[in-house]
């Protein structure tokens, strides 16, 4: 055994030195892009030219127009902790620029080559220094700076290794750039990888800068922010939240100009979303915090990217704050929210009196309506307040004379019974399903509309003209019509009135019969010494017992049945860093959320037309009354196309511009219930099917594509299916037109053709064309096999990146049908396949195609059937399926036919490859990930088209709204719809 002597102490080289110090601050090709962006920030300049090469491995370049260095000033510009930036203890602590250490290029140039070219105003030219030799040579350029870094981590072949791919870097990069981008929109960048152009932002509005960078989809739901609090200040864009998204990506954070990562500001924001969105979902928002330099500590992270503030409670409340104010005073129907807080705003109500007068400046809306009714008994007011009573403890029950008086007039009716029997009128439900016409326009004197603009203005809802299908309020007001999913929008009216109540009355407390001892922490028994005030007013009796022990003595009523350890220590934890519970709100909303639901109206529950207009104006008196508990839209209103829907025959005979006739498309994902839902629509319209799903087309694939069986084709007929032999190509190009064909043919036959499937692609290509490519070259695709045999998909997608960076970076590595297809096109006619495909024209469509998207609102419950299925499927014969398969010995699963999935992980497990567990579990993640990228092109379609998404709660498919199958209404059918139906109901 080699015995290890003790080594005397010796101080490090420089190089050395340098080297550890480029560990910290040089990750990877992004932190430098980071470094010498922020350095030109700093300089002043006004516009940035960037330049990578390799993803930036290779080479970074970044010229400004700032104020440049002077040449007696360029060695030290490389020398470690030499800054001009702070020259003082208190100049660190109120730092106002975004570096101040002095050593990024330092450590830049340690494990890279860098070449630093410089010149003032006052210079007659510009001289560069080479970072290894330090040499100073006159050089040609204007003022500003230009640093070239190449070849990083030449000298540490080590950390070289630990790189990813080329795109991977480059993403990475692109993604510092954008975060620059974003905080300084006055400033013109450009960006070019690898030759060509990738990105350019003029200087501009911040608007502007926003909405190209995160897309369409924010600039058209977002809202902007401004909110300011002494010398604190907050401003941006947050976006609604119907455009939520799956992941955390758009989610950008400014502090002074630095883009941050800091768990606090981040629950501050995901808080104030807390009651508009579904905990799966994800904000999208640019914002930047204002903050005196000496109020917050940016020395605290090697990169910067984390900060600490002097006084983080107060920050935390005032972002919150910030943000709920602006999602609660955009909310699309009810007043703004005043000082007063929303309850202000609320129409008084039987039995409840606000918890203080309303301002003088407060807008009421008239009541003139309400006197009609408000809601059916089931959600009378006094019914969830005796729930309340129960639940929560003591209210007042005897309010003040003087306040009833006050509200009398404002107050109204109870509604009659909905159960008791009411005159019939010709908008009943079984009308609008039997009539020719989808709906009827006749309003009863009733429910006409208010004889004055004025009065028309104060009710953006309208008045309701009928139920579809007792699931939606069809309303108008002046503007057209409204469409109301009543149960999601009168589950909002009362969980408000919930949460009203709630905070108007202090919390009922349950004291525990024998105190729950806890172990805790120093923290948490610090927590309770500092937060007794709090904790008694949150409905918490909590003592110190011992120095590492807490006794619970007392609860919230509400949640007593809670698992109390893990919510006491939450609550502390809450309390330490943030100065509340958001985990105590967190309990307390999901209970009235619950409460309220069960409270609401229910599909399939006749109203009447004052129990509608009740609802209607509740709504609109009720603070994000738009927006289910979810965060997904309770209404939608629609003019221009709506109108065209309800127009007459002959009216629509005489427009000028005839349109296209409709061609409604049923999408979704895998597992959406899309086939149910289609032949549930069978039995109400003469359709066709034309099934949009590359899969189908093969014969002998029945079980693991979930192909509709013989006895579904007989009820109605299927078009593409069972039309090819495994071992033929089918692609986009031969679907569109057979689509296009089969659509025409099916309307000479007198019938309405249904699109239905889950191949994106095909769908697109159905409606926005293709680019004229290349044919498929055999011996050029037998050339990319051999080489991808030989070297593998990887390394033929990192030559593509080189010729088609921007398509490079969508597929992944293996991605060999695809890679395989961009190559060639590229082969064959020297053009990258991304610019032909921008470049498509798309000639006019002869249809008007009208997608219904199946969206599951639960993706969890999603996965759950996914995995089901397969085990169905595995249970119906599916391995026997693909043994036969093999027998027939002219089939490989590289051909398209068998990259279905499920198909190659058996063919792997009957070849031994694999065993069953692993073939049964990456079956499942195969057909989880082929969701996911169905749901993402559903989102892409989201951003072109305007569809209407309607919560349809229990919605029962047959249900959908017929009148987009009515002949008589084609040419005025209204564009797109979007159902985001309950999984467990399809």
């Amino acid at each position: 055994m080699t015995t290890n002597h003790p080594r005397s102490i010796q101080p490090l080289p420089d190089q050395l030195i340098s080297q550890i110090a480029a560990g910290e601050v040089v990750e990877r090709p992004a932190s430098v892009v980071k470094e010498l962006i922020e350095n030109a920030f700093d300089a002043g300049a006004r516009s940035l030219r960037i330049t990578l090469e390799a993803g930036g491995v290779k080479r970074i370049a970044i010229v400004d127009d700032g104020s440049g260095i002077a040449p007696d000033e360029l060695p030290l510009a490389l020398m470690r902790h030499a800054t001009s930036k702070i020259h003082s203890l208190a100049e660190l602590e109120a730092v106002c620029t975004l570096g101040f250490r002095g050593e990024a290029l330092a450590s830049i140039a340690s494990v890279a080559q860098v070449l630093l070219t410089s010149r003032t105003a006052d210079a007659p030219h510009a001289t560069s220094i080479d970072g290894e030799t330090g040499a100073l040579t006159p050089a040609a350029g204007g003022v500003g700076t230009s640093i070239e870094v190449r070849e990083l981590y030449f000298n540490t072949p080590a950390r070289r290794k630990f790189l990813k791919s080329e795109q991977t870097e480059f993403g990475h990069c692109l993604d510092v750039i954008r975060r620059a981008a974003l905080a300084r929109p006055e400033i013109a960048i450009s960006v070019h990888h690898n030759g060509r152009a990738v990105e350019h932002w003029n200087a501009g509005d911040a608007t502007l800068r926003v909405s190209k960078i995160l897309g369409d989809a924010f600039s058209l739901a977002h809202l902007p922010l401004e909110e300011q609090a002494g010398p604190v200040a907050l401003s941006g864009f947050v976006g609604l939240p119907t455009a939520s998204r799956g992941r955390a990506d758009q989610q950008y954070f400014f502090v002074n100009g630095r883009f941050v990562r800091d768990k606090l500001l981040t629950h501050a924001v995901r808080a104030a979303y807390e009651d508009v969105l579904h905990g799966e979902r994800h904000p999208a928002y640019v914002l930047l915090l204002e903050v005196p330099p000496e109020s917050v500590d940016v020395n605290v992270h090697p990169s910067k990217i984390e900060v600490r503030f002097r006084d983080s409670r107060a920050i935390h409340q005032f972002v919150f704050h910030a943000v709920q104010r602006t999602l609660a005073q955009h909310a699309g129907i009810s007043q703004p929210t005043t000082a007063g807080g929303h309850s202000a705003h609320l129409t008084p109500l039987s039995g409840l009196t606000t918890s203080s007068e309303p301002e003088a400046n407060t807008r009421w809306l008239p009541q003139a309506r309400m006197r009609q009714g408000t809601l059916p008994m089931q959600t009378k007011v006094e019914q969830p307040f005796a729930v309340y009573d129960a639940l929560f403890g003591r209210r007042e029950t005897n309010p003040d004379a003087t306040r009833d008086e006050k509200h009398a007039a404002a107050t109204p009716a109870p509604l009659a019974d909905p159960d008791s029997n009411h005159a019939a009128t010709d908008l009943n439900p079984a009308h609008l399903t039997e009539s020719a016409e989808p709906v009827s326009t006749h309003v009863p004197p009733t429910a006409a509309l208010p004889a004055t603009a004025d009065d028309a203005e104060d009710h953006p809802l309208g008045f309701a003209v009928g139920q579809l299908h007792t699931i939606y309020i069809l309303a108008q007001n002046k503007r057209g019509l409204v469409l109301v999913d009543m149960h999601a929008a009168h589950e909002r009216v009362v969980y408000e009135q919930f949460k009203t109540a709630l905070a108007e009355h202090s919390i009922a407390v349950q004291p525990l019969l024998i105190p729950l001892s806890i172990p805790a922490s120093e923290i948490e028994i610090g927590a309770v010494e500092e937060n007794q005030a709090t904790l008694s007013a949150l409905g918490f009796d909590i003592a110190i017992q011992s120095p590492t022990t807490l006794a619970i003595r007392a609860v919230p009523a509400l949640l007593k049945k809670a698992d109390l350890s893990a919510l006491a220590r939450a609550v502390l934890h809450d309390l330490q860093i943030y100065g509340g519970s958001q985990v105590l709100l967190e309990h307390q909303n999901e209970l009235l959320g619950t409460m309220a639901c069960h409270h609401a109206v229910r599909a399939n529950q006749h109203l009447t037309l004052d129990e509608m207009n009740g609802l209607l104006r509740q709504m609109e008196t009720t603070e994000r009354a738009n927006q289910c508990n979810h965060g997904r839209p309770t209404c939608r209103s629609r003019s221009a196309l709506y109108a065209r829907a309800m127009n007459s025959t002959a009216t629509r005979q005489a427009q000028a511009e005839p349109s296209s006739p409709p061609v409604v498309c049923l999408l979704g994902p895998t597992a959406s219930g899309k086939t149910a839902a289609a032949l549930a629509l069978a039995k109400h319209a003469p359709i066709e099917i034309i099934s949009v799903d590359s899969a189908l087309v093969y014969r002998e694939l029945d079980i693991g594509t979930a192909k509709p069986t013989l006895a579904e084709r007989a009820i109605v007929t299927h078009h593409l299916v069972d039309i090819l032999d495994p071992t033929q190509t089918y692609s986009a190009a031969c679907f569109r037109a057979d689509a296009q064909r089969l659509i025409g043919e099916i309307y000479a036959r007198g019938a309405l053709p249904l699109l239905v499937g889950g191949t994106m692609l095909y769908y697109k290509a159905l409606t926005e064309g293709l680019a004229t490519l290349p044919a498929a070259d055999p011996q050029v695709r037998a050339t990319l096999d051999q080489e991808a045999a030989r070297d593998g998909w990887p390394a033929l997608h990192a030559r593509l990146a080189t010729c088609d960076p921007a398509l490079a970076a969508k597929l992944a590595p293996n991605d060999a049908q695809r890679i395989q297809r961009a190559l060639e096109v590229w082969t064959l006619s020297g053009q990258p396949m991304s610019q032909l495909l921008a470049a498509q024209n798309q000639a006019p469509s002869l249809y008007d195609y009208a997608p219904i998207a199946l969206e599951p609102s639960d993706r969890s419950v999603l996965h759950q059937r996914i995995a089901a299925r397969f085990d169905a499927m595995l249970e119906a014969g599916f391995v026997t399926e693909v043994t036969r398969l093999q027998a027939r010995g002219d089939l490989h699963p590289d051909l398209p036919a068998l990259r279905c999935v499920g198909y190659r992980q058996i063919w792997a497990y009957l070849e031994g490859k694999i065993s069953q567990a692993t073939m049964h579990e990456q079956g499942i993640v195969a057909t989880r990930q082929l969701c996911k990228r169905q749901l993402t092109w559903l989102r892409a379609i989201d951003k072109r088209l305007d569809l209407i998404h309607v919560l349809a709660a229990g919605l029962d498919l047959t249900k959908i709204p017929m009148f987009l199958f009515n002949a008589r209404s084609r040419r005025g059918m209204p564009r797109a719809f979007s159902f985001v139906i309950e999984s467990r109901r399809i």
